[in-house]
């Protein structure tokens, strides 16, 4: 500091602009410190906040310090100087170590570029959420309106869902009480199938009886025109003239056709009278037996039996059945150069099929249903003999077996009977028709 009672006027100069910038420079610290200390107490949020009271301090220090040694001439070598110098001292040395622990973190503080780059990167990134948002409000419309939509169309769903089980409910009742008719019906119809079935059985019964019954009654008056006409021929043969022998021929004749149409007529009448005994039966064992009776061995006609599957039912009407259908196959073959009979049998699903073929005469399809008739014939007795019952006792004992018959054919080649019967044989004389 310079004397003032010494210097010169150049001295007194420069002492007087000395004093008065250290009077500014004291104030401007005061007033910085001051400035420094009401940030300090107004932001107690920041956490530099102890950093800048100790500035404060240090600054405070520094100008009481020079408006001390302007205003106290014997400052400088005071104790109060020495005070405020320590003071100072120790708020700038605590000042320093607080800077140096906070200079890497002031050194990380981005620079006014990074911070444009950081802004612009920010700016960017909140368009991109405020177009995301954007889209999101767009979406979210776009959802309420679905959802209205979907909500109209489930409330139109569940209004017909409503309708629907009323018609449901309706037609629930209106089935059960349909069911409940249709059952009645059916109870009742049942009750009149039972009724008739039995009536109709009764009738047949009677029809078989009356039939049987007619037929032993009319062999009374044939063998009476046998007898008489054995008489004629054994007593008055030679006073006849061949015209009355004619006529002899003719009756005789005549009563012998009557004769089989009557044992026909029996034979068919018998079967619905016939016990039905069921059994396991060896069917090609029964062919070979009935092939071996009708031709013997030595006979014109060739018969060929092959496998056969056995068959569960009445021996001896399944026997009648080969008996009718070899001795027919034997008959219509029989004025061929070669006559052929084969037997043949398979399994056929739940049905065991059997065939009898032959390579006679044939006949035309057309007329096929009529040969299983009762006296149906398509060829004249003097041509064939036979009355027409074979077939028909047939397709009966077969019926009885719950199986069923038919044939094919080719005129002038020849003809293939079958019959089927069921593979388990359950329904065998199930029915007596």
């Amino acid at each position: 500091m310079i004397d003032p009672s010494a210097a010169g006027e150049g001295d007194a100069l420069a002492y007087g602009l000395q004093v008065a910038t250290d009077i500014t420079i004291g104030l401007s610290c005061l007033a910085i410190a001051l400035a420094l200390g009401v940030f300090a107490r107004r932001r107690r949020d920041l956490p530099s906040r102890h950093i800048i009271a100790l500035v404060a301090v240090c600054v405070a220090a520094s100008g009481v310090t020079l408006m001390l040694s302007i205003g106290v001439p014997s400052f400088s070598g005071s104790i109060l100087a020495s005070a405020v110098r320590v003071v100072t001292a120790l708020a700038v040395l605590a000042l320093a170590g607080l800077m140096w622990r906070l200079l890497p973190r002031a050194l990380a503080v981005p620079s006014p570029g990074a911070l444009a780059d950081a802004n612009a990167q920010l700016a960017l990134e909140v368009t991109r959420r405020q177009e995301t948002e954007n889209k999101l409000l767009a979406a979210y419309v776009t959802l309420e309106k679905n959802v209205a939509e979907r909500t109209l169309e489930l409330s139109e769903a569940n209004a017909r869902l409503e309708r629907e089980i009323v018609e449901h409910r309706r037609t629930d009742q209106s089935l059960r009480y349909n069911e409940t008719l249709l059952r009645r019906l059916h109870d009742g119809l049942e009750e009149h199938i039972a009724e008739r079935t039995s009536e109709l059985m009764k009738t047949i019964s009677e029809l078989e009886a009356f039939s049987y019954s007619i037929s032993h009654d009319l062999r009374t008056p044939l063998r009476a025109i046998n007898g008489y006409a054995a008489i004629l021929r054994e007593e008055h043969l030679d006073r006849l003239d061949p015209s009355a022998r004619s006529l002899l021929e003719r009756i005789e004749g005549n009563a012998a056709r009557m004769a089989q149409l009557i044992d026909g007529l029996l034979d068919f009448a018998r079967l619905g009278r016939v016990e039905f005994v069921n059994a396991q039966v060896d069917m090609a064992t029964l062919a070979r037996s009935v092939a071996a009776e009708l031709a013997p061995e030595g006979a014109r006609a060739q018969i060929v039996i092959g496998e056969l599957p056995a068959a569960t039912g009445d021996q001896m009407m399944l026997r009648q059945v080969f008996a009718n259908l070899i001795g027919n196959a034997l008959k219509f073959s029989s004025q061929k150069p070669n006559p052929s009979v084969t037997v043949g049998g398979e399994e056929r699903g739940d049905e065991r099929v059997y065939w009898v073929q032959d390579n006679g005469i044939g006949f035309d399809m057309a007329y096929v249903e009529k040969l299983f008739g009762v006296f149906s014939r398509l060829h004249r007795a003097d041509e064939y003999p036979g009355v027409g019952v074979g077939l028909a006792i047939v397709r009966r004992i077969v019926s009885r077996h719950g199986g069923r018959a038919w044939a094919t054919s080719i005129a002038g080649e020849g003809s293939t009977f079958y019959f089927a019967l069921p593979a388990s044989g359950a329904a065998a004389g199930a029915i007596a028709a």
